[in-house]
């Protein structure tokens, strides 16, 4: 009966309906996490129903808090795969100034051997100050999310037909590094903007 009056006090609001999906789904995730010592990483599987859950409030505050600024989306071919590069935390660490890893608090206090941590950044932003490991919590400032999808790159007519997988490694990693410094420059503010 909770579960039933619960459901029908949230049905007119679709996203806080959205983020308790998604706080149940991260929640099943930590317990499966501590049942198996946390050897297991939920995000490695990506189940369909996961992402499910979870998209639509990622979605939602993505939409109002976030603004993107994507280009290129003409250099997606019609045929063919798409290496995506992406970007986990979703506009959160874009805002926070990190002051460290904070490799030797992790491994004076032990953190690795009981809970498998190697670090422990530090970071400063809203609404505690500093922060570690973002615990408290940290609210994270409107930012915004720049994408850029870059033409594709043919190794064969790029290197030949004969290029080896070192040379196809230095040509994707030269090609990213001048489309990231491209986009650096354009930048408005020289570390926020």
């Amino acid at each position: 009966m909770t579960v039933g009056l619960t459901r029908r006090l949230l049905a007119p609001v679709g996203p806080a309906e959205a983020y308790l999906h998604m706080l149940a789904a991260v929640g099943e995730d930590l317990a499966a996490s501590v049942v198996t010592g946390g050897e297991r990483d939920p995000f490695e599987s990506r189940e369909p129903v996961y992402i499910e859950r979870t998209l639509p409030a990622l979605r939602l505050g993505s939409k109002l808090y976030f603004r993107d600024d994507v280009r290129g989306l003409d250099n997606i071919p019609a045929e063919g795969p798409v290496l995506l590069v992406g970007n986990h935390a979703g506009g959160r660490q874009e805002t926070a100034l990190f002051l460290g890893q904070g490799r030797r608090l992790a491994r004076a206090l032990q953190f690795y051997r009981h809970l498998r941590l190697k670090v422990l950044p530090a970071a400063l932003g809203p609404p505690f100050g500093l922060t570690i490991l973002d615990l408290p919590g940290r609210f994270p400032l409107p930012a915004k999310i720049s994408i850029r999808v870059s033409r594709s790159i043919n190794l064969h007519r790029r290197l030949g037909k004969r290029a080896d997988a070192g040379d196809g490694y230095e040509l994707d990693n030269s090609t990213m590094q001048r489309t990231l410094t491209r986009h650096s420059n354009e930048r408005s503010l020289p570390i926020l903007g």
